[in-house]
């Protein structure tokens, strides 16, 4: 009787885990890809490094370019307060990043999130890419 009640909690856990999340991964070039657990709606932008995806960007990544070493990311900022919490903010309200590869390749330094007139000087000043909207 035991061992019944062991296996079918087993057997509801492996289901209902197959359930709950569903992953995304889309590379977007050999070096980065953009991750998503649980829809498509929230893909985060990641380095690969030794087939692995590290972090750089998390949430709502609507646009991104590279150029050398420097890629650029936008993303919808998610809204703690206000009228959805829970929920991304509108297009009109973009937070920019710039990520530059340090030394080795394997490191990232992600600067921002810019305000879209801070973005443009920067980019500006340094060259930047023009972040592409990424077609979902």
């Amino acid at each position: 009787m035991r061992a019944l009640k062991i296996v079918s909690c087993a057997v509801v856990a492996i289901a209902l885990s197959g359930c709950i999340f569903d992953f995304y991964r889309r590379s977007l070039d050999d070096d980065y890809a953009l991750l998503s657990i649980d829809g498509r709606d929230d893909f985060s932008l990641c380095a690969i490094v030794d087939g692995e995806c590290q972090h750089l960007v998390s949430g709502a990544v609507v646009a991104w370019a590279r150029k050398g070493d420097v890629s650029v990311a936008i993303r919808l900022p998610y809204n703690i307060d206000g009228p959805a919490p829970g929920a991304y903010q509108r297009e009109s309200v973009l937070e920019y990043y710039v990520i530059n590869r340090t030394g080795t390749g394997r490191g990232h330094d992600v600067l921002g999130p810019y305000t879209e007139a801070d973005f443009r000087e920067e980019a500006k000043r340094r060259a930047l890419p023009e972040p592409l909207a990424l077609p979902f």
